[in-house]
């Protein structure tokens, strides 16, 4: 009934207004419940909905796992009991864990220790590599016709005479005697001395190198040996390179006026290098010098004479000579690289050398990781090549000038620097003493980049990457000259009475070694073979697995969309 049919009823007006709200309530209810009705329709649609994508989504999963071949899987997908289920997914979580786990102690030691040092397949000749620098230094600094240190000494303390030249020889010979020796203390001290120092070297040097041989010819020590400046004074040096191929334009280098060898091997400099070893068309006969053939026969020989007249003991109490076995590009330091040859000793020693190379992989390294320094990586102010040796010599040096105002005699220098006399040799003293104490943290310090940045690292003087070291086996025997002129009845001369001699005979003892190579523990290649090999063990994952799983989460939908319209395939699926 329309509201306009109330219109023709006899009715009171009050009554009439009533049955009009009566009508609009009824017709208003109803709106509210046909609305009601609506979204309750609509979100039974809605849950009907999702329950049944829900459903569909769990069967495309159990079709996953039924096809994957991942283990433990399968059994996710399978109507099983929940107990069933949860064993499964607690092994398999267990097992992901534990496969993470060992994943990532993989990769840091990846990231911190990517490289290896193991021996080479291949054996190398000797004739590959050079024979190694000899350094010999007498104990004796100068002859005593030159300056008797013990007279001069004694007189100056025990008599008060001195003239100036004495007093200058005394202070120079205070850095060449022994530390804590008798009156040394009592010589006038001086902060600098002059370059005169190297002139009193050279005037006061003994000659005791008597006869040489090399790979079984004679040889004039004179062309094969040749006078440089160690923390020992003047000593004599085989088959190290010229000072013009080891010191840099900047460095001051004495000048002993004597020729190089006469046989044309200083002219071959290009011909051999750390990192590459000799060039092809190197001659026989190069230089560095090297050898072709091991064995006593070809060895290195050199009979040594020292005057007895020349010893002082005033001056060291140890008598004989000092050797070091040395790289051609490093400058020798006596003091803590040496073995020493007794007076009337004959000393052989057999080398087996040791020599360190780098695959091609290992230049792609950082230096954090690497850990050494190509050749060339880091250049040095005083010196041409860099070794470690080299490295910290001039750090000492630098070290040295910056805390005394001075460097020793045989350290690196420019021109202008000062060399300091005997006063200062207590503070050359403590500054090599806190250079050795800090390398000893820093050797402590696990950290190899810390190492680095440690602002008490003031050398950061590594190893070579590519270096050759020479091992050392010696034998000592008597070796007495005098005994071999009395068998033949010519002791006569007072040579023998006055002379002592001595012999150094030095050879490699095979012909063949192993070369150790520095390579990768991991490469790009090896991590992941490493990281597919543990998933593989752990939960039998591979490529093909990642591949499913991309297949089934795009691939196989847009296929099934368009073979059945439906994304996740056909019903009975």
């Amino acid at each position: 009934m329309s509201l306009f049919t109330f219109n023709k009823l006899n009715k009171p007006i009050g009554e009439f207004r009533f049955t009009i709200q009566l009508a609009i309530f009824a017709t208003m209810g109803s709106i509210e419940k046909r609305y009601v009705t609506t979204i309750s329709g609509r979100l039974d649609r809605r849950k009907s909905s999702l329950s049944t994508n829900g459903k569909r989504i769990r069967k495309y999963c159990r079709e996953y796992c039924e096809y994957t071949g991942i283990h433990g899987m399968r059994y996710f997908g399978e109507k099983r009991s929940a107990f069933e289920k949860i064993c499964w997914v607690a092994v398999f979580v267990t097992s992901l864990l534990v496969c993470l786990a060992v994943i990532y102690q993989t990769y840091r030691k990846w990231q911190h220790q990517p490289l290896m040092v193991n021996f080479s397949s291949n054996e190398r000749n000797i004739n590959e590599i050079p024979f190694p620098a000899v350094t010999i230094c007498q104990e004796t600094r100068v002859s005593r016709s030159f300056f008797n240190y013990s007279r001069a000494l004694r007189n100056y303390v025990f008599e008060g005479k001195a003239d100036a030249d004495d007093l200058k020889k005394l202070r120079y010979m205070s850095l060449l005697c022994a530390a804590g020796k008798i009156f040394k203390h009592k010589i006038p001290n001086v902060t600098t001395i002059d370059e005169d120092f190297y002139k009193f070297l050279a005037d006061g040097a003994t000659q005791f190198l008597e006869s040489c041989t090399w790979m079984g010819e004679k040889m004039s020590c004179r062309e094969i040996f040749r006078p440089i400046v160690t923390d020992e004074g003047l000593c004599y040096t085989f088959n190290m390179l010229e000072n013009d191929d080891i010191f840099s334009n900047v460095s001051f280098v004495p000048n002993f006026n004597h020729p190089t060898a006469s046989d044309g091997l200083y002219s071959n400099t290009k011909l051999w290098s750390v990192d590459n070893g000799y060039s092809d068309d190197a001659p026989v006969h190069t230089y560095p010098r090297r050898a072709l053939l091991s064995g006593y026969t070809n060895a290195l020989v050199v009979n040594l004479k020292i005057n007895i007249s020349d010893i002082d003991y005033a001056c060291t109490s140890f008598q004989g000579y000092q050797v070091v076995l040395h790289q051609a590009i490093r400058y020798p330091i006596v003091q803590i690289h040496h073995f020493r040859v007794p007076i009337r000793k004959a000393v052989i020693v057999a080398i087996s050398p040791t020599q360190m190379e780098n695959s091609e992989e290992v230049n792609d390294y950082s230096l954090d990781k690497r850990d050494c320094f190509l050749q060339g990586e880091k250049m040095l102010k005083f010196f041409k090549n860099y070794t470690q040796n080299n490295c910290e010599l001039e750090c000492v040096a630098n070290l040295t000038l910056s805390k005394c105002g001075c460097v020793a005699f045989y350290m690196p220098r420019e021109n202008s620097t000062k060399i300091c006399g005997n006063q200062r040799m207590d503070c050359i003293t403590t500054v090599k003493n806190k250079m050795n104490t800090r390398k000893l943290e820093l050797s402590l310090d696990e950290d190899r980049c810390n190492r680095r940045r440690n602002p008490h690292n003031e050398c950061n003087c590594l190893p070579m990457c590519a270096q050759i070291n020479y091992d050392t086996e010696i034998t000592e025997i008597e070796y007495d000259r005098r005994k071999e002129y009395e068998s033949l009845e010519m002791c006569n001369s007072t040579e023998q009475d006055h002379h002592a001699w001595s012999q150094l005979v030095i050879y490699f003892k095979s012909s063949y070694f192993i070369p150790h190579v520095r390579s990768e523990l991991y490469g790009h290649l090896d991590f992941l073979a490493n990281v597919g090999g543990l998933l593989g063990l752990f939960i039998g994952f591979s490529l093909l697995s990642l591949f499913e799983i991309i297949y089934f989460a795009s691939v196989r939908i847009i296929c099934n969309t368009k073979m059945y319209k439906k994304w996740y395939g056909e019903h009975n699926n």
